[in-house]
């Protein structure tokens, strides 16, 4: 019941805000590619592109409203894992106290400014958060009960969100400290463990085969022409925005310390001083109680540095303008 209300709360936000039109910066390109199943800025994001496609497929809409909906449907569908991850957190507490702090929770993250105007727009941030729900969710399973298929499960979905965004690479030392902590984390078997979990990693990880295949019948987007495994290995490391990326990262973000402590006076920003207080207060209360769990809170990266970033939805007159 509250997994279905959070995700349905969310995606009535997102759709009744919707951007009704293509949206700056990549928006236009990876609706392009979704839409003809090309080939779109490295690192590819394949799995974006797909799975847009098949939610094009199954809505009447046209491509621009079709992609902004994917979006809406991805970030209500993250809302829901959160509530579910909070309520795994709170196996202890009353119903009545569980329910209602993993449903005040998930809906906090759904109007978060930047997470609602990810949701609203065609951009690869709403599915990378999804899987980032879920991959918290599925390694808590694992931590707190033993559930091993919730870590295998784990392991192939870190593969396939890595073919959405590379920067969920930065996840790694952190789930892999989860499960190596986890009730026999370390025992026994262990390397056969890991050698199954790096095998579905793999096996996630192969959906970045769609580039060369693709590239090779020529679509209309075919960014990069990866159908040589030289040019093919430039675009999944995003090696033509590599010094942009890595000099925006030192001048702007100052390094990994300067990057926590922007996104930390971000906070407030983006969810209400309310909000960070009472966040504040139940991860003292998990570090006190679930220390394993709450590990992964400080481990846990932005995919990018905190920007001001504008909420894409009708609020105005001049954003209606922005949108036409």
């Amino acid at each position: 019941m509250g997994f279905l209300s959070s995700v349905l709360l969310s995606l009535i936000l997102y759709l009744a805000t919707l951007c009704p039109t293509v949206y700056w910066e990549d928006s236009g390109e990876l609706i392009s590619a979704a839409y003809n199943l090309g080939i779109a800025h490295p690192p590819g994001h394949p799995l974006y592109v797909v799975s847009t496609r098949f939610t094009l497929l199954l809505t009447p809409f046209d491509p621009a409203i079709g992609s902004n909906a994917a979006s809406a449907v991805a970030g209500s569908l993250a809302v829901g894992a959160i509530f579910l991850a909070i309520w795994t957190l709170c196996p202890d507490e009353r119903t009545a106290v569980r329910f209602l702090a993993s449903l005040t929770g998930a809906l906090s993250l759904a109007v978060a400014r930047t997470f609602w105007s990810q949701a609203v727009i065609a951009e690869v941030y709403s599915l990378a958060c999804l899987v980032c729900a879920l991959l918290l969710l599925l390694v808590l399973r694992w931590a707190m009960h033993r559930e091993t298929n919730a870590l295998m499960l784990a392991a192939f979905l870190f593969g396939l969100g890595m073919a959405n965004h590379v920067f969920l690479g930065a996840l790694l030392p952190g789930l892999a400290l989860m499960a190596w902590a986890g009730p026999g984390g370390a025992g026994r078997g262990r390397g056969t463990l890991a050698i199954t979990m790096a095998l579905l990693v793999l096996l996630g990880l192969s959906l970045y085969l769609y580039l060369p295949l693709r590239s090779r019948c020529d679509p209309s987007l075919d960014w990069g022409d990866p159908e040589r495994l030289d040019r093919l290995l430039d675009h999944v490391t995003a090696r033509e925005f590599a010094s942009e990326f890595f000099s925006l990262r030192l001048t702007v973000a100052g390094g990994p310390l300067a990057g926590m402590v922007a996104f930390v006076q971000d906070l407030p920003r983006q969810f209400g001083m309310l909000c960070v207080s009472a966040a504040a207060v139940g991860l003292v209360k998990l570090l006190r109680r679930r220390l394993i769990a709450a590990g992964l809170v400080p481990i846990v990266p932005e995919p990018e540095p905190p920007v001001p970033q504008p909420l894409p939805v009708p609020l105005g007159r001049q954003e209606r303008r922005v949108h036409r």
